[in-house]
């Protein structure tokens, strides 16, 4: 465990570091992400966040890149991703490729069953805007289903400005520390062993309404799991997010571990020497603070050109002078009330809003992404489609691996250690069991398997080449196992396994048909030679009388 002093020297440094992030994304927030912009500014309850939108034009494409992400990575109607093993010759098993396929069901349907379409689509928009996002996965609390032995999965977006990150020596992200408010009588209620001081006890006494902040600091220990320690923070306003200090006066709630690191942070891209990510945000914001500045600029001239300045001579007016439609003003002399004229000639033409706008939609890959909306005109075909799906997976390729490998995969084997303790799953077959038990994600959405179409179309055209081949040398087929081909066709296009029978069943029906082929050939035989030997009776038979009745003449 971490002691106090440690910790408060340590956050204290981490804080300070991360001031120039923090305040890059609180300006991102505000122009792409404004239900998220109280990173290093705090208000009420409510307040009116857009106060420097003048354009939306860079919210509208962020939210279209990150329904194209969950949409097609994490489906909530096709399962995305299935289960292998390392060893090739373990997954022909029929016993192991049912309950895989058994196990990623129960998995994909407890993932749906929980909160993550909302907190998972908050942590995506993060990491497009933010370039870092952090979603915190555990199992739920007993006191929501105590009677079940796996409870559900719980989700939570870890918001932007809440926490601080460090990599390990290898580069991996894996000691987390963040802050969240509550009320001192949730703190009792959730840790009521902790180590409290008199002062504490007496808040919660008199005022359990009081809000406070926690901290829980999660890093590794030596026996590869994850230690995790909860600390009051007293003295602390909630949420001090914008200070880069730490008070010294921390109470010990409680101190417990985790198998898996239950924080995935994130990033869309980062430079080598650097912790925090780099996102499309960042990109966009020049042109995005552009085009905001440029509405904001027209929409003054227009309030000028609508209602100008006034000149008016002193004490030529007689009272205030009122500039509404239909308003009398009177006035002493002529030439008393008049319109300043600024000179100005403003053209806003000469601001390209549109070139701005355009820009911004191709950071976000807007134009890609409407490729696929429904239009009036004639609907592309399915080679269109697929071929739009794998250009677009060229361009969000190493973002869309870094999400996998840093979020994806790391929130699978979670949920699948998670279920496994808790005896979610059938059991596990023997030969698993031997080997360890150990799972390899396979993702398996729209997006993964426009990655393997490449695999898809080389088998498609050496078909193709092969069949042509044949009017040459009929026996060139010879060269290749179609059974392995059509096995391997149905994992590249994502076909469920139980539509796939298991070797031992195929050679048992191709067996049972050969037989049946052969009993109705031997019994066409016999038909055949019965209907032969009537007929040569029958001809016999006839010859017989015909010389019969030539003797007779």
């Amino acid at each position: 465990m971490v002691d106090a002093k440690f910790l408060i020297q340590e956050q204290r440094e981490l804080r300070h570091d991360r001031t120039v992030v923090l305040s890059e994304c609180q300006r991102i927030a505000e122009y792409l992400m404004p239900n998220m912009s109280n990173i290093t500014t705090r208000g009420f309850e409510g307040y009116r966040k857009t106060t420097k939108l003048f354009d939306t034009t860079g919210i509208d494409a962020m939210d279209k890149l990150v329904s194209l992400i969950l949409g097609n990575a994490t489906s909530a109607v096709v399962k995305w991703f299935s289960l292998k093993h390392s060893d090739p010759d373990i997954n022909l098993l029929p016993d192991v490729q049912y309950w895989m396929e058994d196990t990623s069901v129960r998995m994909f349907d407890a993932i749906n069953a929980s909160n993550y379409k909302t907190s998972g689509a908050e942590a995506i928009r993060e990491i497009v805007g933010f370039g870092t996002g952090n979603l915190y996965l555990q199992e739920m609390d007993y006191e929501y289903n105590p009677k079940a032995d796996f409870r559900g999965l719980m989700f939570q977006s870890v918001p932007m400005g809440s926490y601080t990150i460090q990599e390990n020596g290898i580069g991996k992200l894996c000691y987390t520390n963040r802050e969240f408010s509550t009320t001192i009588q949730g703190v009792f209620e959730r840790f009521p062993h902790g180590e409290y001081s008199q002062r504490t006890r007496k808040l919660h006494a008199e005022k359990p309404w009081q809000r406070v902040t926690l901290m829980q600091d999660v890093r590794p220990n030596k026996r590869k799991m994850f230690d995790s320690t909860y600390w009051l923070l007293a003295n602390q306003s909630p949420m001090s997010v914008n200070s880069s200090g730490i008070n010294g006066d921390m109470e010990q709630c409680a101190e417990n571990f985790f198998h898996e690191d239950p924080f995935m942070v994130t990033r869309w891209d980062k430079a080598s020497q650097e912790v925090w990510g780099f996102g499309r945000g960042h990109l966009a914001m020049p042109e995005v603070a552009t085009l905001n500045r440029a509405r904001q600029l027209k929409l003054r001239q227009w309030a000028l050109s609508v209602h100008p300045p006034i000149l008016a001579i002193d004490d030529g007016v007689i009272g205030t002078p009122r500039i509404i439609p239909g308003a009398i003003n009177r006035i002493r002399m002529d030439g008393a009330l008049t319109p300043f004229v600024t000179g100005a000639n403003f053209q806003h033409d000469a601001i390209p809003e549109n070139d701005s706008k355009l820009q911004i939609r191709q950071i976000f890959f807007t134009e890609q992404i409407l490729q696929f909306a429904p239009v009036a005109k004639t609907p592309p075909t399915a080679t269109e489609i697929v071929q739009r799906m794998e250009f677009l997976h060229q361009l969000l390729g190493p973002s869309i691996g870094r999400i996998n490998d840093e979020l994806l995969t790391p929130m699978l084997s979670r949920t699948f250690s998670l279920m496994l303790r808790a005896d979610a799953f059938l059991p596990m077959p023997e030969v698993l069991q031997q080997v360890g038990g150990r799972m390899d994600v396979v993702f398996e959405g729209p997006l993964a398997r426009a990655q393997r179409s490449d695999e898809l179309r080389a088998m498609g055209d050496t078909l193709a080449i092969v069949s042509n081949l044949q009017a040459y040398q009929p026996n060139v087929v010879d060269n290749f196992d179609f059974d392995a081909w059509a096995r391997d066709t149905a994992r590249i296009t994502g076909l469920s396994r139980r539509y796939m029978r298991d070797p031992e069943q195929r050679d048992a029906k191709r067996e049972s048909d050969a037989q049946a082929q052969a009993q109705a050939q031997a019994a066409e035989a016999a038909n055949t030679g019965s209907d032969t030997a009537k007929n040569m009776a029958a001809a016999q038979e006839s010859m017989a009388r015909s010389g019969i009745n030539a003797g007779a003449e």
